[in-house]
């Protein structure tokens, strides 16, 4: 069941007036201001449900890297993201930069081409990492630690979002959606390849493992957007 306050939360984040200024493709995952007002659509409709979960669990023993852990998630079969407390992002900007990355997921979700559509991890995250640091950038509120970490995916994010804010005048000389190249992208997927253990490595059990194919699956959030859009 939906918790209120997290719902509120969320919708308030969302839709900040800065959020309309962010339009981006990334290798046919597309973020837009527009596409989180339809995200908070949905949890004000009971669409989308914000849950709350003390622990939350990885989906398998090794998507993550080691002495990493999940502090939100958006769980796609189940239409809902998961925060630790009802208070979560009430009074830090961290957190809800981390609830703008988890919305971004929801996109995503409610985008989906079909019931059963599969999205290289890799690509999710990064997709999602970006979001976080156009939150940064365009969000008058304080960074915190966002990049603490040189080269990670954080630090990496910022430096390419950067990079479209000077080509774009800061997103209001060209306001359509920019679409983002391989090469421009190289480096922040190699970082959150590190960080989401998108990597070939040796488990605890000392078997060789791949985990570089992992796809997030979305099945769709409505089945009728033009009922939706019109109320019906």
């Amino acid at each position: 069941m939906t918790n209120e306050t997290l719902a509120s939360t969320t919708i308030r984040i969302l839709r900040q007036p800065f959020v309309m200024k962010i339009g981006y493709d990334l290798h046919g995952l597309t973020v837009t201001g527009m596409r989180y007002l339809m995200v908070a659509k949905a949890i004000e409709d009971g669409k989308i449900e914000c849950r709350i979960e003390s622990s939350i669990k990885p989906k398998s023993d090794d998507e993550l890297a080691p002495d990493t852990s999940i502090v939100a998630q958006y769980r796609a079969s189940e239409n809902a993201m998961i925060f630790p407390r009802e208070n979560y992002g009430l009074f830090s900007g961290s957190e809800e930069r981390t609830i703008f990355h988890e919305a971004t997921h929801a996109i995503f979700d409610v985008f989906a081409k079909s019931l059963d559509d599969r999205t290289l991890g890799i690509e999710d995250e990064a997709a999602a990492v970006l979001a976080e640091a156009h939150y940064v950038r365009l969000s008058p509120k304080p960074a915190g630690n966002f990049a603490m970490w040189i080269d990670g995916p954080q630090d990496k994010a910022l430096k390419l979002v950067d990079k479209m804010m000077a080509e774009t005048g800061d997103f209001e000389r060209n306001k359509r959606t920019y679409f983002l190249q391989p090469p421009q992208t190289k480096e922040l997927r190699d970082a959150v390849a590190q960080d989401w253990h998108f990597v070939k490595f040796i488990d605890a059990q000392g078997r060789p493992t791949d985990s570089t194919g992992v796809q997030y699956i979305y099945d769709g959030v409505v089945k009728c957007y033009s009922c939706w859009v019109h109320g019906h």
